[in-house]
C-alpha cells in the first residue's frame, strides 16, 4: 500500500511540474512572437515614412519638371523612386514561391529601412502575409506600387512631349491633373497603410496581454485543481496510514513522505508562497523562493512579519497602495478575500523588481476568513515591455505630428514659391498661379488640423471647411461687400483621405462662385452645407444666388481644369458630382464616410 501511495503522489508531483514546464514554455513562446510582431510592425511604419518622403519627393520634381523643362528635375524624380523600388523589390521575392531573403534585406536596405528592423520585417511578411491586418497592408502596398508605376508611365510621357517639343498647354493642364490626382490617390494609399499597421500595433500588443493573462488564468485553474487533487490524496493517505499503523501516528501527523514532496514543490517554485494567520497577524510559511526574489532569507521575513515587507515596499507604490486599501474599505470590502496588485519591492542588493501579489482566502467550517494563502510573482519583464510598447506608441504619435507638421510647412514653401513667380508671368497665368495656392492651402490646413490633434489621423469636418471658406473669402474682400455666408454642417469626423478630395472640392466651388457669380456684384448670399442622406452617406452642398448657369451646361462635358478637377475628386471619394440651376445654383457631392 505505501507503494501505491507513493506512486500517486508521483504523478500528483509530475502533473504539477509540468504544469509549470508547460505555462513557462507557453510565456516564452507568447513573448517571442509578440516582440518579433511589434519590432516588424514598427519596422514597417518606419518603412512607410520613408516610402511616402520619397514619393512625395517624386512627385514635387516631376511638378517641377512639368514647368521647367530642365532635365535635371526628371533625374532627380528618378532617384526619388529609388527608395520604393528597394521596397517593392523586397515585396515581390517575398510574395514569390521561393523567396530569396538576401534579396529581400537588400530591397529593404535599399528602401532606407533600419537594419535591425528587416528580420523582423521579413520574418512578419513570410508568417502573416495571409492573415489580417499583414495582408490588407500587403494588398495596399501592391496597389501604391502599380500607382508608381503609372507615375512613372506619365514621367515618360511627359519627357518625350518635352524632347519633341509637342507640350502644349492643354497638355501641360492635363499632365497637371493627372498627377495631383495620383499624388492624391497615394496619399490615401500611404494613410491606409500607416493605420493599418497601427492597428496591427495595437492587436499585437492586445493579443499578446490578453494571451497571456489566459495562460496565467490557465494555469491558477490547474495549479488549485492539482493542489486540491493532491491535499485530498495527502489527506486519504494519512487516514489510511493511521488505520494501519498507529504506532506511527505521531510522526505521520508531523510530516509524511508527501508532505514533503508538496513542500519540495513549493520551496523550488520561482513564484513566492506565503501564508497569512488572521489570528495572529505574522506569517505561517514563506517559500524558500523569496531568497531568489528578494535575496531574504525565509526565516528573516517569517520573523520581520508584515511589517517589514511594508517598509521594503517602494514609497510611491506605498502610498498608492494605501490609497486603494481606503477606497475598498470606504465601500465596505473585505480586503483579505479578494486582492490583487502589482507594486515595486527593494531587494537586499538596494535595488527595485516589480511583483503582483494575488491573494485567496482560507475559511473555516463556519465560513470565516482564518488564514491568507498569497503567491508574489517576479513581473519585471512584462512591466518592461509594456513601457517599452508605450514609449514605441508615444515615439510613433511624434512621429506623425512631426510628419503632418512638415508638409504643412513643405506646402507652405511651395506656396511662397509660386508666389514670388506668380509677379514674372502675364496676367492670366498670375489667375492661374492664384488658384493654385488656393488649392495648396487647402491641403495644407488639413494637415494643420491633423497635426493639432490626438489621433492624427481624422478631423473635424465642420471646423475645416469653415475655416478654409474663411480663408477663401478674405482673399475677395467679402467682408467689404455685403455677401452673406450661411453655414449648416452636420457633425462628421473624416479621415485625411476623405477630407483632402472634400477641401479641394470645396475650394473649387466657393472660388468658382466668388469669381463668377459674385462677380461685380455687392451683395448676395452662400449657402454651404453638410447633410446626412442616410446611414454612412453624406452631401457636401455649395450654393448661391449670384446668377444661372449657361444653358445646355454640362458637368460631364465642361473640360476645364476646375470642372476635371471635380469630377476626378468625385471619383477618388467614390461619389457623385450633381449640378442643379434655377434661381440659386448649386454644386453638391454626394459620398461615403
Amino acid at each position: 500500500m505505501g507503494n501505491t501511495l507513493n506512486a500517486v503522489g508521483n504523478r500528483r508531483i509530475i502533473g504539477i511540474i509540468s504544469v509549470f514546464i508547460l505555462f513557462a514554455v507557453s510565456i516564452v513562446a507568447v513573448e517571442y512572437v509578440g516582440k518579433n510582431v511589434l519590432n516588424g510592425v514598427r519596422g514597417y511604419i518606419y518603412g512607410e515614412g520613408r516610402w511616402s518622403k520619397a514619393q512625395k519627393e517624386a512627385t514635387a520634381s516631376l511638378l517641377t519638371y512639368l514647368y521647367e523643362e530642365d532635365e535635371y528635375f526628371y533625374i532627380k524624380f528618378k532617384n526619388a523612386l529609388t527608395i520604393i523600388d528597394g521596397d517593392r523589390k523586397a515585396r515581390e521575392t517575398l510574395s514569390s514561391h521561393d523567396p530569396d531573403l538576401e534579396v529581400a534585406y537588400e530591397g529593404f536596405l535599399q528602401g532606407g529601412n533600419h537594419p535591425d528592423d528587416i528580420d523582423d520585417m521579413i520574418w512578419i511578411f513570410l508568417n502573416f502575409q495571409n492573415a489580417g491586418y499583414i495582408a490588407d497592408a500587403i494588398e495596399i502596398w501592391e496597389r501604391g506600387d502599380q500607382k508608381i508605376e503609372r507615375k512613372r508611365e506619365i514621367a515618360a510621357n511627359l519627357r518625350s512631349d518635352i524632347a519633341e517639343g509637342s507640350l502644349t498647354p492643354d497638355a501641360r493642364k492635363d499632365y497637371l491633373a493627372q498627377i495631383v490626382l495620383l499624388d492624391n490617390k497615394l496619399t490615401g494609399l500611404e494613410v491606409k497603410f500607416s493605420n493599418t499597421m497601427n492597428a496591427a500595433s495595437r492587436w499585437a500588443g492586445n493579443l499578446v496581454f490578453w494571451v497571456t493573462i489566459s495562460i496565467f488564468l490557465v494555469f491558477l485553474l490547474v495549479t488549485s485543481v492539482i493542489s486540491l487533487l493532491f491535499i485530498r490524496t495527502l489527506k486519504e493517505s494519512n487516514e489510511k496510514l493511521e488505520e494501519s499503523n498507529e504506532k506511527l501516528e505521531k510522526s505521520n501527523q508531523k510530516i509524511t513522505a508527501s508532505e514533503k514532496k508538496f513542500r519540495n514543490v513549493l520551496n523550488n517554485s520561482r513564484d513566492v508562497i506565503y501564508q497569512h494567520d488572521k489570528k495572529t497577524e505574522r506569517y505561517d510559511y514563506i517559500s524558500s523562493s523569496v531568497k531568489d526574489l528578494l535575496g531574504y532569507e525565509p526565516e528573516e521575513v517569517i520573523e520581520g512579519g508584515p511589517e517589514f515587507m511594508l517598509e521594503l515596499v517602494h514609497p510611491d507604490d506605498r502610498i498608492r497602495m494605501e490609497e486603494e486599501l481606503k477606497k475598498l474599505k470606504s465601500r465596505g470590502e473585505d480586503l483579505d478575500v479578494s486582492y490583487d496588485t502589482e507594486f515595486r519591492v527593494q531587494k537586499a542588493d538596494g535595488s527595485y523588481v516589480w511583483v503582483n501579489n494575488k491573494r485567496k482566502p482560507v475559511r473555516d467550517e463556519k465560513g470565516n476568513v482564518i488564514a491568507i494563502v498569497g503567491n508574489v510573482r517576479d513581473i519585471s519583464d512584462r512591466k518592461k515591455q509594456m513601457n517599452q510598447i508605450d514609449r514605441s506608441l508615444k515615439d510613433k504619435q511624434i512621429m506623425l505630428a512631426e510628419i503632418h507638421h512638415r508638409v504643412k510647412n513643405n506646402l507652405a514653401i511651395v506656396s511662397s514659391l509660386i508666389e514670388m513667380q506668380k509677379w514674372e508671368v502675364s496676367e492670366p497665368i498670375q489667375q492661374q498661379f492664384k488658384e493654385l495656392q488656393s488649392r495648396i492651402k487647402s491641403i495644407a490646413l488639413v494637415h494643420e488640423k491633423l497635426y493639432g490633434t490626438d489621433s492624427f489621423s481624422e478631423i473635424d469636418l465642420s471646423q475645416y471647411i469653415r475655416e478654409l471658406v474663411e480663408m477663401i473669402s478674405k482673399g475677395y474682400k467679402v467682408e467689404e461687400r455685403n455677401l452673406d455666408i450661411e453655414f449648416s454642417f452636420y457633425p462628421l469626423q473624416v479621415p485625411i483621405t476623405v477630407a483632402v478630395p472634400l477641401g479641394l472640392m470645396c475650394n473649387e466651388l466657393v472660388n468658382n462662385a466668388f469669381k463668377h457669380a459674385f462677380t461685380g456684384k455687392e451683395d448676395g448670399k452662400l449657402w454651404i452645407k453638410l447633410d446626412k442622406i442616410e446611414k454612412g452617406i453624406f452631401e457636401l452642398s455649395v450654393t448661391d444666388n449670384g446668377g444661372k448657369l449657361p444653358q445646355n451646361f454640362s458637368a460631364d462635358e465642361n473640360k476645364s481644369l476646375g470642372m476635371t478637377l471635380l469630377n476626378a475628386l468625385a471619383v477618388q471619394l467614390e461619389g457623385e458630382l450633381i449640378v442643379s440651376g434655377g434661381p440659386v445654383t448649386t454644386f453638391s457631392v454626394v459620398f461615403k464616410a
